[in-house]
């Protein structure tokens, strides 16, 4: 909870942006929003620019797009592609600024000091290009917050008139400092802050609970094992996920799925052919991108889930989560597409929240074999350090896939990974990166810095 109760003062207003380009700039404004004070009541800003939507797309599901976009995000092709994409963006600030000052003039308080909180690199940009241009004609104050949802130091996400960029690391952070070459004054105010994540899946299980959730990963229990697999905003991998669904069920009778998806014309063919399974996969849809992400936590809030079956995007940063908090599920990465997402892994994998890659291939070699010398020292080395990681990295193949889960779970390695238990210290410079608390940790940071522009401004 915010300790500053600058948020009180009426002449403050809170915006969280949102934009229709996959869940995960959702999942960040949602998180966001529940680690308010309830005396704050944020105002929601969208933006109807179809190109987002359409980007995203077309380089989640068409592989010739997707080598393209990847392509253009390389050396000196990536400058080129931000340089091109911002002035693009600048040409589409109609809408935002219509919504900001209509909403500005219906406030009844005066307002001297607007918030906007960006989850999403276009409304920013948009934002970031008229905000002087709004400060002088409605007389007010506009601090422009801008999250990153990757850790990946992609330029487009560096707003040059943002006034703090949140980053997840110090990786990322080097590489913005490096490529802006004003002086310091006149840049952003740069925060390394562990990733916020939703504040309701961090709460602590129950006793019951927190057994319900190791006991369904114990081989010799007979407990169903709730799994929950979110399909992406493009839908991407709906084949594999359907064919491992039926195969995990026929290697292990205990699996029960729970599956979230949009309910879209894309993913139609998709729901109707899950309705075969439908005694042991329970469907959740919406027609609402915010529907979904709210289905999402309830499925979390209602059920003790213990396996996760999703894309190392945003959702990577659930490992952040211990497994005595409600999110806390062993995480199982689908092959990642997009360099945000090699880059999230990276992440993991620097933090030890997930095996390294020779540790990986070991344990994908170990599920092959017929039988396993159990005092190797690959074993033994496997088994001494699962306990740490909070995650795994399926192979691409679901057949292959299904028999790695049925490996892991019957070798005890998700039960070991259960036990995962919070670091008794953790050095200084990760406690800002991969506690589970980045959502507090946001708004104090963005507290402090609007009380100290505030008490500047009335002196």
């Amino acid at each position: 909870m915010i300790e500053s109760t600058i948020f009180k003062d009426h002449s403050i207003v809170v915006y969280l942006s949102y934009a229709p380009a996959g869940f995960g700039h959702l999942r960040v404004a949602d998180a966001l929003y529940h680690g308010l004070p309830e005396y704050v009541t944020p105002i929601l800003l969208g933006t109807s620019d179809t190109s987002v939507v359409f980007l995203h797309r077309i380089t989640s599901v068409h592989p010739f797009f997707r080598m393209v976009f990847v392509w253009s995000q390389s050396s000196w092709r990536e400058k080129f592609f931000t340089v091109f994409y911002r002035r693009y963006l600048h040409t589409t600030t109609r809408d935002i600024r219509k919504q900001l000052i209509e909403t500005i003039n219906l406030r009844i308080d005066p307002v001297k000091t607007i918030v906007i909180v960006a989850t999403h690199y276009g409304i920013a940009h948009q934002v970031s290009f008229i905000k002087r241009d709004l400060e002088q004609q409605l007389g007010i104050k506009i601090i422009l917050i801008v999250q990153v949802t990757d850790d990946s130091p992609q330029l487009i996400w560096y707003v040059h008139h943002a006034d703090m960029i949140f980053v997840p690391s110090d990786k990322t952070r080097d590489v913005f400092e490096k490529y802006d070459k004003r002086k310091k004054e006149y840049r952003p105010h740069l925060v390394v802050s562990s990733y916020p994540i939703s504040p309701l899946l961090g709460q602590a299980l129950s006793a019951n609970e927190y057994e319900s959730r190791i006991s369904q990963l114990t081989p010799s229990k007979e407990r169903e094992m709730h799994m929950i697999i979110p399909m992406s905003g493009a839908a991407v991998g709906t084949g594999n996920i359907e064919k491992l669904i039926g195969l995990l069920k026929k290697n292990n009778d205990r699996f029960f799925f729970h599956v979230v998806v949009k309910d879209a014309p894309h993913t139609m063919n998709f729901v109707e052919r899950l309705d075969k399974y439908k005694a042991y996969v329970k469907l959740y849809l919406s027609k609402n991108d915010k529907e979904v992400v709210n289905l999402y936590e309830d499925v979390y809030m209602k059920e003790v889930i213990s396996l996760e079956i999703t894309k190392p995007s945003e959702q990577a940063f659930k490992a952040l989560y211990y497994t005595k908090q409600r999110g806390g599920s062993v995480l199982l990465f689908a092959s990642p597409i997009g360099r945000q997402e090699f880059d999230n892994l990276d992440f993991l994998r620097r933090h030890k929240l997930i095996p390294s890659q020779s540790e990986q291939t070991a344990l994908w070699e170990l599920s092959r074999q017929e039988e396993i010398d159990t005092s190797s020292a690959i074993y033994k080395a496997i088994m001494g350090t699962c306990k740490n990681w909070r995650g795994l990295m399926l192979p691409e193949d679901p057949e292959a896939a299904s028999v790695f889960i049925s490996w892991c779970q019957d070798n005890e390695i998700f039960h070991r990974m259960a036990k995962h238990e919070k670091p008794k210290q953790l050095p200084p410079h990760n406690d800002s990166e991969v506690s589970p608390n980045g959502v507090e940790a946001f708004w104090q940071h963005v507290s402090v810095y609007v009380k100290k522009y505030t008490d500047l401004d009335k002196s």
